[in-house]
């Protein structure tokens, strides 16, 4: 990961650019989708456990 990270960049920045381009329920979805997302990598992190992100 660190090396796709460093040849492409966060692939967080280019999403958020996109869901700023978004309105309506497309916007209500990406939030969603992105939201869910974030707190399974917290979640991962912290409880060390990388099979919550397969749930």
């Amino acid at each position: 990961m660190r090396e796709t990270t460093a040849r492409y960049g966060c692939p967080t920045g280019p999403l958020a650019v996109e869901l700023g381009r978004r309105t309506g329920s497309g916007l209500d979805l990406a939030l969603t989708l992105v939201g869910a997302y974030r707190g399974m990598s917290l979640l991962s992190n912290a409880l060390r456990d990388p099979e919550i992100m397969t749930r």
